[in-house]
Formats: C-alpha cells, sequence, structure tokens
C-alpha cells in the first residue's frame, strides 16, 4: 500500500482512476461472496476503496485533517491535561474529522435520484458543517482559547443557511422580525444548490427566495473550520511545554 500511494499522490492519476474502476467491478463479486472471492480479497478491495476515496479528498479537507493531527501530536507535549480534558480534545478532533468525511460524501454524490435523499444529504451537509464549527469551538476551549466560528463572513453564512433550512426553520428572525422559512420542494433534487423560501410571519405577501450554491457552502464551511483549527496549531506552537490551559476555560 505504501508503493501504491507513491504512484497515487496525484488525484486525476491514471492509476487512481484505475484502482476506481477496479473497486467498482469487484466491490459487487465481493459482496456477494462470488466462490472466487476470498476474506483477504474483500478487505484489500476495501482498503483500496477507502484509500482512492481519501485521495479525492479536496485540498481543503485534506489540510484540515493535517491540522487536527498537529494537534492530536502536540498537545500532550504542550500541556499537563488530566483525563477528562484528554477525552475532550479527542472526542472534538473525532467530531471535526467525521464532519470533514460526512462533507466529502456529499461533494462526492452522484445526482439525486429522488427528493427524499436530497434532503437527507443537504440536512446532512448543513449539520455537518455545523457540528464542524461546534467542535473546533470545543477544542479551543480546552486548550484556552476562546473561538467563534461564525465570526467569518463565511462561518456566518453558514450557521444562517443551516438555521433557516435544517435548525431553526420557523420564526427566525430578519430585521428582528420573525420570519418562516422552508427548503423549495421544487428544487430539492439539485444538489448544486439549496433553496430558500422565506414569509414573514405576519405578511404572507411580503416573501423572498434566496439560491445557496452548496459548493460555496462547503469551501465557507471548511475555510471556516481550517482557519480556527490553525489558530489552534499556532498556538500551541507558541506555548512553553509542560504549561497547564486556564482552568476557568474548561
Amino acid at each position: 500500500m505504501a508503493n501504491l500511494a507513491t504512484h497515487l499522490d496525484a488525484p486525476d492519476s491514471s492509476l487512481l482512476r484505475a484502482v476506481e474502476r477496479l473497486v467498482k467491478s469487484a466491490s459487487s463479486s465481493v459482496a456477494r461472496k462470488t466462490v472466487w472471492t476470498t476474506e483477504s480479497l474483500r478487505i484489500l478491495i476495501l482498503a483500496l476503496n477507502s484509500y482512492a476515496r481519501q485521495l479525492r479528498r479536496s485540498p481543503l479537507s485534506k489540510e484540515i485533517l493535517q491540522l487536527c493531527t498537529d494537534v492530536r501530536e502536540n498537545i500532550p507535549i504542550r500541556f499537563h491535561l488530566d483525563k477528562n480534558q484528554l477525552v475532550r480534545i479527542q472526542a472534538a478532533l473525532m467530531v471535526i474529522e467525521d464532519a470533514i468525511c460526512a462533507v466529502e460524501g456529499y461533494s462526492s454524490s452522484q445526482s439525486f435520484s429522488h427528493v427524499d435523499e436530497a434532503y437527507l444529504a443537504k440536512y446532512g451537509l448543513l449539520q455537518a458543517l455545523q457540528l464542524g464549527f461546534d467542535a473546533t469551538e470545543a477544542l479551543g476551549k480546552v486548550v484556552g482559547l476562546k473561538l467563534r466560528a461564525d465570526s467569518s463572513k463565511g462561518g456566518k453564512s453558514v450557521k444562517i443557511a443551516r438555521n433557516k433550512v435544517a435548525g431553526h426553520p420557523l420564526k427566525a428572525l430578519i430585521d428582528s422580525k420573525p420570519w418562516d422559512h422552508f427548503h423549495d420542494r421544487s428544487t430539492a433534487h439539485e444538489k448544486s444548490i439549496i433553496r430558500v423560501m422565506s414569509f414573514a410571519a405576519t405578511d404572507s405577501t411580503n416573501w423572498t427566495g434566496e439560491s445557496l450554491s452548496t459548493v460555496q457552502l462547503i469551501e465557507d464551511g471548511l475555510t471556516t473550520i481550517r482557519d480556527k483549527v490553525l489558530e489552534i496549531v499556532e498556538y500551541l506552537a507558541s506555548v512553553e511545554g509542560d504549561d497547564s490551559p486556564d482552568k476557568s476555560t474548561n
């Protein structure tokens, strides 16, 4: 596998595409336990599939996952932490990493055949980005940093979209007035957009529609997570070894 990695570092390489074709053609036989398949072959196909998907991840996602590894490796060196703090750090890092996997799953998915698939995927995308925000803030808190993932323009746009569609769609305020929001059904199946319809709660004739690019939401969300985790990494690099974070932040 290490030798394979040497040849697959370019995501658009012909070898990577060949591996993906092999996985696609062999997966159904492995799943059915066809007579020529073995447990070793099943494990190999699953490993190749996982590895190929990792190589297809966006540069932003790869950067975030590497930053998570940097945090995981540097925190024990920089701080004396108790068991509860270590568990909270590991949990936060795992949630960030899982959120990245969920976002990548949306990016790599095919067009939706049914609106039920689309709803699940779009709600999941928005929730995954919000989970990434929350986990990043929690990670910073353990080491003594107060972070706000929605303080940037991109982070704020993701939070507002999530609140309108998958968080608090009813009676969300606009200009201090209550509005009702919902995901437009007629465009639900379209992977590239999330169409939000909004009506003033006290005047149904006052309404507006907004088309949000899922590509832009993903870029905004991942950039926000990357920037905040990078703040943590840079903070850890500036701290002398064997210090402890301020207990008042925990």
